[in-house]
């Protein structure tokens, strides 16, 4: 036991010894895994934003899913910087993660004389009218 945790308590409904620091809070026990030591990290703020950022990947591959065939992949990263000082260690951990982009389909568009380009070739009637953003077409069935 740490000589600097002043009381030991016990968890009612477990019956588990809890040593108590100072300040009357649980003190955290030691890392044993790599699991244990990304909960430790910033009082396990990391722990819960690298859940947050996971869990927004799978739902954003989930969606690009859904548009590209039944298909998405994606990645997530967790890298940790170890520096050892004075016997102390500090560990700043960081999340990369690649997240799908959606497929962009291509328009045929022709120019003018000017330099500036349409949908409709020059000299010809237009077929076809401005749309809005995000209108949804029907699907043909041909």
């Amino acid at each position: 036991m740490d000589a600097s945790n002043q009381i030991i308590d016990h968890d009612p409904e477990t019956g588990e010894v809890v040593e108590v620091a100072a300040d009357n809070m649980p003190v955290p026990r030691k890392a044993v895994t790599v699991a244990d030591t990304l909960r430790l990290l910033e009082d396990g703020q990391f722990d819960m934003d690298a859940s947050l950022l996971l869990r927004e990947l799978v739902r954003k591959m989930e969606e690009h899913a859904f548009t590209n065939r039944g298909v998405s992949k994606g990645k997530m990263s967790i890298e940790l910087d170890l520096t050892l000082a004075n016997g102390a260690f500090t560990i700043v951990p960081s999340i990369k993660r690649k997240i799908p982009e959606p497929k962009h389909m291509g328009t045929v568009m022709f120019a003018h004389e000017d330099g500036g380009l349409s949908r409709n070739p020059p000299g010809q009637g237009a077929l076809f009218g401005a749309r809005a953003i995000g209108e949804r077409r029907e699907t043909r069935t041909i």
